[in-house]
C-alpha cells in the first residue's frame, strides 16, 4: 500500500543515505588539493572524475569561500 508523505516531512536528496554530506566533504577535499597544486589531470584520475567535473566542483567551492 502506498501512502504518501507529506511535503513539508519530505527529505531532499541525499539526506537519509548521507550521500550528499559526503559529496560535499569529497568536494572540499578536491578543492584543497587544488589550492595545494595538484593539478586538475591528477584529481580528475584520483576521484574518477573528467576533468570538467573537477573544474565544476572547484568553481562552485570558490563561491562559497
Amino acid at each position: 500500500m502506498y501512502i504518501p508523505v507529506k511535503h513539508e516531512n519530505k527529505k531532499a536528496w541525499g539526506e537519509n543515505s548521507g550521500a550528499k554530506d559526503s559529496l560535499k566533504e569529497r568536494n572540499r577535499e578536491i578543492f584543497d588539493l587544488y589550492n595545494q597544486g595538484i593539478s586538475i589531470r591528477e584529481l580528475a584520475q584520483q576521484y574518477y572524475l573528467t576533468e570538467h567535473s573537477i573544474r565544476r566542483i572547484i568553481r562552485q567551492e570558490k563561491q562559497i569561500i
